[in-house]
């Protein structure tokens, strides 16, 4: 994949060049950044820029445009080791109007003008600065200079990623970087008591339909130890662990039906949106045990941006949960509505019968009906296919 569709593609050419330490520099700065709410915050990770490329001067800040393009002040800027003589000089000889480098955005701001006290604040603008969270570089210490160049970049999609499908293929860079064949992700609907109601979406990356069938037709959801004890304690899963304290017998069967399509290995981890009763979920399956287990501080580190973009996107009411079918599922039911069987379906698709029952299955889940005709007529009614 080279890159998120419709996002900046990632410079790994520029990745490439840095050392290791460099790498797992600037994945702290960005940590840094990305909770950036105040002046204050932002001079902080300019300072962290300057230790860590070989920068003998550091200035940032904002400058105020006309319409038309022309310099008019500026309104904020932050001195990390620019010289206070020659900012002074700066300032008052007016080089701002002359200096050619100010056109190519590196000009040298002017220190004299700090924040004006009784200037608009940003939100919040004290609060982080105050208590920064901490950043884990241990994760990163265990890890190859590759597996952090694959880091960075998922950490550039994610920042960008504003979709379910961007998150999809986030899920595939970071399948990619656990090396774990099989990964799923998506959000969970709560009951009231906390425990699972249904699955709001699902984003599947290498599990097999028929499992997935399977799951979905015996309600596996209830007994899932995995699931179960995620939605339960919202920590991270080991399976193997999981599955040693399963002891109902809806649970050992469960785990032994896992275990006979090859899911014996794997790690499962999510976050609750307690005041949408939503959860999500993430799990990355059949690698290596011991490197699942070398990966788990990664995928915590990486869950919560990766969880504020799928809760951003739950698919309620239910025009937009309809919005959430996929591009399978959206080929299924244009042929549902055309009047094709479900082996007419599966030759035109390219598929088996069994996954377009499979895909059937999740069309009635996510359109909350019971029928084909229902779900033809409340996709037409919502504006997923052309009305005759």
């Amino acid at each position: 994949m080279a890159h998120v569709q419709g996002k900046r593609p990632f410079p790994k050419h520029i990745f490439a060049q840095l050392s290791k330490t460099e790498c797992e520099g600037f994945i702290e700065v960005l940590h840094f950044a990305v909770q950036s709410e105040s002046p204050e915050d932002v001079k902080d990770v300019l300072a962290r820029f300057q230790a860590l490329f070989p920068f003998t001067r550091v200035i940032g800040g904002l400058a105020k445009l006309s319409r038309t393009g022309a310099f008019e002040g500026f309104t904020n800027v932050l001195n990390v080791s620019y010289p206070e003589e020659w900012l002074r000089l700066y300032w008052q000889k007016g080089y701002f109007d002359v200096d050619p480098g100010r056109q190519h955005h590196a000009s040298p701001l002017s220190g004299l003008r700090s924040v004006d006290k009784n200037s608009p604040q940003t939100p919040h603008q004290h609060s982080l600065s105050k208590h920064p969270q901490h950043f884990p570089s241990e994760i990163f210490e265990d890890l190859t200079k590759r597996e952090i160049q694959n880091v960075v970049e998922i950490l550039h999609y994610t920042a960008e990623a504003t979709t379910g499908d961007d998150v999809y293929r986030i899920l595939q860079l970071v399948r990619r970087t656990v090396a774990c064949p099989q990964a799923i992700g998506g959000v969970a609907q709560l009951a009231p008591s906390g425990g699972f109601k249904e699955f709001n979406s699902v984003l599947n990356i290498g599990y097999s339909n028929d499992w997935l069938y399977n799951y979905g037709k015996k309600g596996y959801a209830s007994v899932d130890p995995v699931l179960q004890s995620l939605l339960s304690s919202f920590k991270t899963q080991v399976w193997k662990q999981t599955y040693r304290n399963s002891r109902s017998p809806k649970q050992l069967e469960f785990v032994e039906e896992a275990r006979s399509v090859g899911l014996t290995n794997g790690v499962t981890t999510g976050m609750l949106a307690r005041d949408q009763g939503f959860a999500t979920f993430f799990s990355f399956a059949g690698g290596d045990a011991a490197d699942t287990r070398r990966y788990i501080g990664l995928l915590e580190y990486l869950l919560p941006s990766i969880h504020r973009v799928l809760i951003a996107n739950i698919q309620t009411p239910l025009s937009n949960r309809a919005k959430g079918l996929s591009h399978r599922e959206m080929a299924v039911l244009l042929w549902m509505k055309e009047g094709k069987t479900n082996w007419e379906i599966s030759k035109i698709v390219g598929i088996t019968e069994r996954t377009v029952r499979f895909h059937i299955e999740g069309i009635f889940m996510k359109l909350e009906v019971s029928s084909r005709t229902q779900a033809v007529a409340m996709a037409m009614e919502h504006g997923l296919l052309a009305a005759e």
